[in-house]
């Protein structure tokens, strides 16, 4: 049988196993990730079962650790976590010290990680605007880019405050990286070359990159190439269940609710006890928890305060 077990490991929401084996496939940020990786796994082994979600913790992780299946890598699971000795609410006032850092020029890039929809791009936000700086001079890149985008970027804001929002591509192509290691490199002058003929007339071949760079990601810190990691300041948002609600709970007041594509609401006291105190009942068998949940059950909550909101937003959060 192939599960998904609740993984008892802050950040991670749930860890794909061969149970027959007793074989971690892959650590799952986002639980509802696995049903994919299952089938295809099940596909290349000629498996023949079906794939369930087990709420209770995978007893694997009390081991010393385990192999992960992907990189086939030894992952020591006994590291303690330093994340345990500071509350979220340091966590993320440490983030927003290491943004201001970042835009101010004290270090030339920062990475940013934890889980899906947990506040960090808004806190990125929060930050530019918190030192001043306009939003139209600061360059966001979401989604993709090739190695050559990638340099375009670099090349046109050499200056500037470059934010890589979700946009994993930057540092997954092994002549991006190459392109970020020059960027963030730890010398006097940071040159970035790219020697083609295929480029462009209106790039210049090589030029100094006095920028900074923000990485917004969702990908844990181990994941991250150890050069860059090396280069950048780093604050890891992974959090347990309880500290996602709880986090949850700390910010709701401040939640935009938008109605039909542009009324925004304010929900009331009663409202947001509602739908936290739903949150931290379901919180180990809501497949995907962050605050996006929390937006799509108060929208539930509003729109069927007469009718079964608990039995929709139930179906709702755990299909």
């Amino acid at each position: 049988m192939i599960a998904i077990f609740n993984s008892g490991r802050p950040g991670f929401a749930g860890v794909l196993v061969d149970t027959d084996e007793k074989k971690v496939i892959q650590d799952l940020v986002k639980v509802t990730d696995g049903w994919g990786i299952a089938t295809q796994y099940k596909k290349q082994k000629g498996m023949r079962c079906k794939t369930e979600r087990i709420a209770e913790r995978f007893t694997g992780f009390d081991s010393e650790g385990y192999h992960d299946d992907e990189t086939g890598e030894f992952v020591n699971t006994q590291r303690p976590s330093i994340a345990s000795k500071y509350k979220v609410c340091e966590r993320f006032e440490f983030m927003s010290d290491l943004i201001d850092m970042v835009i101010a020029d004290v270090s030339p890039s920062a990475i940013v990680t934890g889980p899906a929809g947990v506040g960090k791009t808004y806190e990125v936000g929060e930050g530019i605007d918190r030192c001043g700086v306009p939003r139209e001079q600061v360059i966001i890149i979401k989604g993709f880019t090739t190695p050559l985008g990638l340099f375009r970027v670099l090349h046109d804001n050499r200056s500037g405050l470059i934010v890589f929002d979700d946009c994993d591509s930057a540092f997954q192509d092994q002549t991006a990286r190459n392109l970020l290691k020059a960027a963030l490199d730890s010398v006097e002058r940071r040159i970035i070359s790219w020697n083609s003929s295929k480029l462009p007339d209106e790039f210049d071949p090589s030029f100094e990159f006095k920028g900074r760079i923000l990485f917004v990601s969702n990908i844990p810190v181990n994941r991250f190439d150890p050069t860059l990691v090396s280069r950048s300041m780093i604050i890891d948002l992974q959090m347990t269940r309880d500290e996602i609600v709880d986090h949850i709970e700390k910010i709701a007041p401040k939640v935009r609710i938008v109605m039909n594509g542009e009324a925004e609401i304010k929900p009331t006291a009663a409202e947001v006890k509602d739908v936290c105190t739903f949150l931290r009942e379901n919180k180990d068998s809501i497949s995907d928890l962050n605050i996006r949940t929390y937006i799509k059950v108060m929208k539930v909550r509003r729109h069927k305060a007469k009718g079964n909101w608990l039995g929709m937003a139930e179906y709702m959060t755990q299909s």
